[in-house]
Protein backbone atom coordinates (compact mmCIF):
# COMPACT_ATOMS: atom_id res chain seq x y z
CA UNK A 1 0.00 0.00 0.00
CA UNK A 2 1.34 3.09 -1.00
CA UNK A 3 1.75 6.51 1.57
CA UNK A 4 -1.26 8.06 0.27
CA UNK A 5 -3.82 5.54 0.47
CA UNK A 6 -2.67 5.26 3.90
CA UNK A 7 -3.40 8.85 5.31
CA UNK A 8 -6.89 9.34 4.82
CA UNK A 9 -7.60 6.10 6.70
CA UNK A 10 -5.31 7.40 9.36
CA UNK A 11 -7.31 10.78 9.43
CA UNK A 12 -11.09 9.07 9.44
CA UNK A 13 -9.95 7.05 12.37
CA UNK A 14 -8.24 10.04 14.42
CA UNK A 15 -11.88 11.33 13.47
CA UNK A 16 -13.78 8.72 14.62
CA UNK A 17 -11.58 7.98 17.87
CA UNK A 18 -12.19 12.26 18.44
CA UNK A 19 -16.26 11.93 18.49
CA UNK A 20 -16.38 8.49 20.68
CA UNK A 21 -14.29 10.80 23.64
CA UNK A 22 -16.34 13.09 23.13
CA UNK A 23 -19.39 11.49 23.54
CA UNK A 24 -18.00 9.37 26.68
CA UNK A 25 -17.04 12.85 28.03
CA UNK A 26 -20.72 13.78 27.60
CA UNK A 27 -22.21 10.69 29.28
CA UNK A 28 -19.85 10.85 32.33
CA UNK A 29 -20.76 14.51 32.69
CA UNK A 30 -24.59 13.83 32.68
CA UNK A 31 -23.65 11.09 34.97
CA UNK A 32 -22.03 13.16 37.65
CA UNK A 33 -24.25 15.92 37.50
CA UNK A 34 -24.68 19.18 35.71
CA UNK A 35 -24.27 21.67 38.31
CA UNK A 36 -21.38 21.22 41.35
CA UNK A 37 -23.88 22.83 43.54
CA UNK A 38 -26.92 20.55 44.54
CA UNK A 39 -29.57 22.59 45.96
CA UNK A 40 -32.79 20.60 47.25
CA UNK A 41 -35.92 22.08 49.29
CA UNK A 42 -39.19 21.24 51.07
CA UNK A 43 -41.64 21.73 53.65
CA UNK A 44 -42.26 20.60 57.29
CA UNK A 45 -46.04 19.89 56.35
CA UNK A 46 -47.84 19.15 53.09
CA UNK A 47 -51.55 20.83 54.25
CA UNK A 48 -51.62 23.70 56.56
CA UNK A 49 -54.78 25.75 57.64
CA UNK A 50 -55.27 29.51 56.73
CA UNK A 51 -52.80 31.45 58.53
CA UNK A 52 -50.84 28.38 59.95
CA UNK A 53 -46.96 28.96 60.17
CA UNK A 54 -44.62 26.32 58.65
CA UNK A 55 -41.24 25.87 58.00
CA UNK A 56 -39.70 25.70 54.61
CA UNK A 57 -36.11 24.04 54.08
CA UNK A 58 -33.85 24.70 51.38
CA UNK A 59 -30.43 21.98 51.78
CA UNK A 60 -27.45 23.29 49.89
CA UNK A 61 -24.42 20.65 48.96
CA UNK A 62 -21.33 21.84 47.76
CA UNK A 63 -17.52 21.49 47.31
CA UNK A 64 -15.50 22.47 50.31
CA UNK A 65 -13.44 25.33 48.38
CA UNK A 66 -16.46 26.54 47.13
CA UNK A 67 -18.26 29.72 47.97
CA UNK A 68 -22.17 29.62 48.47
CA UNK A 69 -24.10 33.13 48.67
CA UNK A 70 -28.16 32.39 50.39
CA UNK A 71 -30.58 35.44 49.77
CA UNK A 72 -30.71 37.21 52.92
CA UNK A 73 -33.59 40.19 52.33
CA UNK A 74 -36.51 37.73 51.54
CA UNK A 75 -39.88 38.81 52.41
CA UNK A 76 -42.00 37.06 49.86
CA UNK A 77 -42.16 33.87 48.32
CA UNK A 78 -45.12 33.70 45.79
CA UNK A 79 -48.21 34.13 48.07
CA UNK A 80 -46.25 32.95 51.15
CA UNK A 81 -45.00 35.72 53.89
CA UNK A 82 -41.75 35.34 55.13
CA UNK A 83 -41.83 35.82 59.09
CA UNK A 84 -38.13 34.83 59.60
CA UNK A 85 -35.19 32.49 58.89
CA UNK A 86 -32.09 30.74 60.55
CA UNK A 87 -29.40 29.25 59.16
CA UNK A 88 -27.57 26.42 60.13
CA UNK A 89 -24.30 24.75 58.68
CA UNK A 90 -24.31 20.83 58.46
CA UNK A 91 -21.62 18.91 56.07
CA UNK A 92 -18.65 16.95 56.43
CA UNK A 93 -14.67 17.09 55.84
CA UNK A 94 -15.70 16.87 51.68
CA UNK A 95 -19.06 18.25 51.53
CA UNK A 96 -19.79 21.24 52.63
CA UNK A 97 -23.72 21.72 53.91
CA UNK A 98 -25.95 24.48 54.95
CA UNK A 99 -29.76 24.71 55.56
CA UNK A 100 -31.66 27.57 55.22
CA UNK A 101 -34.79 27.67 57.23
CA UNK A 102 -37.88 29.95 56.06
CA UNK A 103 -40.91 30.44 58.70
CA UNK A 104 -43.91 31.23 56.10
CA UNK A 105 -47.80 31.66 56.24
CA UNK A 106 -50.11 32.40 53.45
CA UNK A 107 -53.58 33.86 53.76
CA UNK A 108 -54.49 32.52 49.89
CA UNK A 109 -56.61 28.94 49.90
CA UNK A 110 -56.24 25.72 47.94
CA UNK A 111 -53.65 24.39 46.02
CA UNK A 112 -50.37 27.10 46.37
CA UNK A 113 -46.57 26.73 45.04
CA UNK A 114 -43.44 27.91 47.07
CA UNK A 115 -41.55 29.27 43.68
CA UNK A 116 -37.58 28.42 43.15
CA UNK A 117 -35.16 30.18 45.36
CA UNK A 118 -31.73 31.04 43.32
CA UNK A 119 -28.74 30.32 45.40
CA UNK A 120 -25.31 31.74 44.41
CA UNK A 121 -21.96 30.07 44.39
CA UNK A 122 -18.69 30.48 42.63
CA UNK A 123 -15.53 29.11 42.98
CA UNK A 124 -12.46 31.28 44.05
CA UNK A 125 -13.61 34.38 42.32
CA UNK A 126 -14.90 33.74 39.25
CA UNK A 127 -17.75 34.96 37.99
CA UNK A 128 -21.45 33.90 40.22
CA UNK A 129 -23.46 31.21 38.91
CA UNK A 130 -27.25 30.64 40.17
CA UNK A 131 -28.44 26.82 41.14
CA UNK A 132 -32.68 26.88 42.33
CA UNK A 133 -34.51 24.99 44.54
CA UNK A 134 -37.28 23.27 43.02
CA UNK A 135 -40.96 24.06 42.95
CA UNK A 136 -43.01 23.13 46.28
CA UNK A 137 -46.97 22.52 46.46
CA UNK A 138 -48.46 22.86 50.03
CA UNK A 139 -52.62 23.30 50.41
CA UNK A 140 -53.33 25.90 52.15
CA UNK A 141 -56.90 24.95 53.94
CA UNK A 142 -59.68 27.97 55.01
CA UNK A 143 -61.35 25.71 57.75
CA UNK A 144 -60.49 23.85 60.15
CA UNK A 145 -60.37 19.49 58.97
CA UNK A 146 -62.41 18.38 61.52
CA UNK A 147 -65.12 21.36 62.09
CA UNK A 148 -68.69 19.62 62.61
CA UNK A 149 -70.59 22.30 63.45
CA UNK A 150 -72.21 23.58 60.06
CA UNK A 151 -73.99 26.51 61.50
CA UNK A 152 -70.28 28.11 61.87
CA UNK A 153 -69.58 27.31 58.49
CA UNK A 154 -71.59 30.25 56.15
CA UNK A 155 -71.11 31.45 52.72
CA UNK A 156 -69.56 35.03 52.62
CA UNK A 157 -72.62 36.96 51.53
CA UNK A 158 -72.24 39.94 49.48
CA UNK A 159 -72.33 43.68 50.64
CA UNK A 160 -76.03 45.20 51.09
CA UNK A 161 -76.95 47.71 48.87
CA UNK A 162 -78.17 51.25 50.60
CA UNK A 163 -81.55 50.90 49.32
CA UNK A 164 -84.28 53.25 49.60
CA UNK A 165 -85.64 53.40 53.32
CA UNK A 166 -81.75 52.78 54.61
CA UNK A 167 -80.79 56.11 52.17
CA UNK A 168 -83.48 57.83 53.72
CA UNK A 169 -83.01 57.68 56.75
CA UNK A 170 -79.36 58.31 56.44
CA UNK A 171 -80.21 61.62 54.97
CA UNK A 172 -82.71 62.28 57.58
CA UNK A 173 -80.25 61.50 60.44
CA UNK A 174 -77.84 63.70 58.60
CA UNK A 175 -79.63 66.41 58.27
CA UNK A 176 -80.92 66.05 62.15
CA UNK A 177 -77.24 66.18 62.74
CA UNK A 178 -76.34 69.49 61.06
CA UNK A 179 -79.80 71.00 62.74
CA UNK A 180 -78.59 70.23 65.87
CA UNK A 181 -74.80 70.73 65.64
CA UNK A 182 -76.28 74.36 64.35
CA UNK A 183 -78.32 74.88 67.39
CA UNK A 184 -75.22 74.09 70.14
CA UNK A 185 -72.96 76.60 67.83
CA UNK A 186 -75.89 79.31 68.44
CA UNK A 187 -76.12 78.52 72.42
CA UNK A 188 -72.17 78.52 72.80
CA UNK A 189 -72.41 81.83 70.85
CA UNK A 190 -75.76 82.91 73.20
CA UNK A 191 -74.08 81.98 76.17
CA UNK A 192 -70.36 83.60 75.46
CA UNK A 193 -72.33 87.27 74.38
CA UNK A 194 -73.76 86.44 78.05
CA UNK A 195 -70.71 85.92 79.70
CA UNK A 196 -68.65 88.85 77.89
CA UNK A 197 -71.78 91.11 79.14
CA UNK A 198 -71.72 89.96 82.68
CA UNK A 199 -68.21 90.66 82.40
CA UNK A 200 -68.44 94.21 81.22
CA UNK A 201 -70.99 95.05 83.61
CA UNK A 202 -73.95 97.07 82.87
CA UNK A 203 -73.94 99.74 79.40
CA UNK A 204 -72.78 103.52 80.46
CA UNK A 205 -76.26 104.36 79.62
CA UNK A 206 -78.02 101.44 82.10
CA UNK A 207 -75.12 102.40 84.68
CA UNK A 208 -75.86 106.44 84.14
CA UNK A 209 -79.79 105.75 84.44
CA UNK A 210 -78.54 104.11 87.70
CA UNK A 211 -76.60 106.08 88.97
CA UNK A 212 -79.06 108.92 88.27
CA UNK A 213 -81.54 106.79 90.16
CA UNK A 214 -79.88 106.28 93.41
CA UNK A 215 -79.12 110.34 93.18
CA UNK A 216 -82.13 111.32 93.26
CA UNK A 217 -83.58 108.84 95.88
CA UNK A 218 -81.32 109.81 98.01
CA UNK A 219 -82.56 113.36 97.54
CA UNK A 220 -86.40 112.62 98.01
CA UNK A 221 -85.24 111.65 101.85
CA UNK A 222 -83.69 114.74 102.72
CA UNK A 223 -85.45 117.07 104.78
CA UNK A 224 -83.82 120.12 102.65
CA UNK A 225 -82.20 120.25 98.97
CA UNK A 226 -78.90 122.37 98.87
CA UNK A 227 -77.71 124.23 95.43
CA UNK A 228 -74.47 121.79 95.43
CA UNK A 229 -77.30 119.31 95.08
CA UNK A 230 -79.35 120.47 92.35
CA UNK A 231 -76.03 121.05 90.61
CA UNK A 232 -74.72 118.03 90.56
CA UNK A 233 -78.33 116.41 89.91
CA UNK A 234 -78.68 118.72 86.53
CA UNK A 235 -75.42 117.02 85.85
CA UNK A 236 -75.91 113.79 85.79
CA UNK A 237 -79.07 114.40 84.19
CA UNK A 238 -77.74 115.74 81.26
CA UNK A 239 -74.85 113.12 80.95
CA UNK A 240 -77.39 110.52 81.34
CA UNK A 241 -79.65 112.15 78.44
CA UNK A 242 -76.76 112.49 76.25
CA UNK A 243 -75.82 108.78 76.53
CA UNK A 244 -79.47 108.06 75.87
CA UNK A 245 -79.81 109.70 72.86
CA UNK A 246 -76.72 108.78 71.90
CA UNK A 247 -74.32 111.73 71.40
CA UNK A 248 -70.95 110.85 72.42
CA UNK A 249 -69.37 114.50 73.87
CA UNK A 250 -67.74 116.49 76.30
CA UNK A 251 -69.16 118.46 79.01
CA UNK A 252 -71.56 120.68 77.71
CA UNK A 253 -73.94 123.70 79.19
CA UNK A 254 -77.23 123.51 79.50
CA UNK A 255 -78.19 125.76 76.21
CA UNK A 256 -75.49 123.34 74.64
CA UNK A 257 -77.33 120.16 75.70
CA UNK A 258 -80.73 121.25 74.93
CA UNK A 259 -79.78 122.50 71.49
CA UNK A 260 -77.96 119.11 70.93
CA UNK A 261 -81.39 117.37 72.05
CA UNK A 262 -83.51 119.20 70.13
CA UNK A 263 -81.25 118.26 67.07
CA UNK A 264 -81.84 114.50 67.81
CA UNK A 265 -85.33 114.48 68.42
CA UNK A 266 -85.32 111.28 71.04
CA UNK A 267 -87.33 112.70 73.62
CA UNK A 268 -91.28 113.73 73.15
CA UNK A 269 -92.63 117.27 73.30
CA UNK A 270 -93.67 117.06 76.67
CA UNK A 271 -90.50 115.18 78.02
CA UNK A 272 -88.75 118.14 76.00
CA UNK A 273 -90.46 120.94 77.44
CA UNK A 274 -89.94 119.33 81.35
CA UNK A 275 -86.46 119.04 81.43
CA UNK A 276 -85.85 121.87 79.63
CA UNK A 277 -87.63 124.18 82.37
CA UNK A 278 -86.08 122.17 85.08
CA UNK A 279 -82.58 122.67 83.77
CA UNK A 280 -82.64 126.30 83.47
CA UNK A 281 -84.37 126.38 87.04
CA UNK A 282 -81.27 124.62 88.05
CA UNK A 283 -79.20 127.21 86.23
CA UNK A 284 -80.99 130.23 88.01
CA UNK A 285 -80.35 128.46 91.38
CA UNK A 286 -76.75 127.81 90.82
CA UNK A 287 -75.90 130.74 89.17
CA UNK A 288 -78.21 133.53 89.76
CA UNK A 289 -78.81 132.72 93.24
CA UNK A 290 -82.42 131.79 93.32
CA UNK A 291 -84.59 130.84 96.23
CA UNK A 292 -85.22 127.40 96.87
CA UNK A 293 -88.28 126.34 97.81
CA UNK A 294 -88.17 122.84 98.92
CA UNK A 295 -91.88 122.09 98.30
CA UNK A 296 -91.45 123.01 94.73
CA UNK A 297 -88.01 121.21 94.48
CA UNK A 298 -90.32 118.22 95.66
CA UNK A 299 -92.72 118.42 92.93
CA UNK A 300 -90.32 118.74 90.31
CA UNK A 301 -88.45 115.97 91.16
CA UNK A 302 -91.20 113.40 91.57
CA UNK A 303 -92.63 114.25 87.93
CA UNK A 304 -88.30 113.91 87.01
CA UNK A 305 -88.83 110.22 88.18
CA UNK A 306 -92.01 109.37 86.40
CA UNK A 307 -90.18 111.20 82.99
CA UNK A 308 -86.59 109.21 83.41
CA UNK A 309 -89.27 105.63 84.33
CA UNK A 310 -90.72 106.75 81.06
CA UNK A 311 -87.29 106.79 79.05
CA UNK A 312 -85.60 104.93 80.92
CA UNK A 313 -83.19 102.21 78.61
CA UNK A 314 -84.73 98.39 78.25
CA UNK A 315 -81.53 96.96 79.97
CA UNK A 316 -82.85 98.93 83.41
CA UNK A 317 -86.17 97.59 83.07
CA UNK A 318 -84.88 94.33 82.59
CA UNK A 319 -82.67 94.48 85.76
CA UNK A 320 -85.12 96.38 87.57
Amino acid sequence: MTRKSIMPRIRTTLLFSLLVFSMLCSCRYALSGSEPVKVTSYADKERIRIGERFWYIINVKAPPEMEVDLPDAVTQLGVFEVKGYKTEEAGQAAEKGLNRFYLLTTYETGEQAIPPVAVRYRDGKGDWKKAYSEVTSIYVDSIFLKATIGEDIRDIEPPVSLRWPCRFHTIAGLIIFVLFAFAVKLLLISKRKVLDRLRRGPAPVVRLHQELSKFMAALSEKDEISREDLARLAELLKAYLLARLGINTGALTTEEFLTKAKSAKGLSGKHADFIETFLKNCDLVEFANKGLEQEELKESLARLKVVLDEIRPLQSKRTD
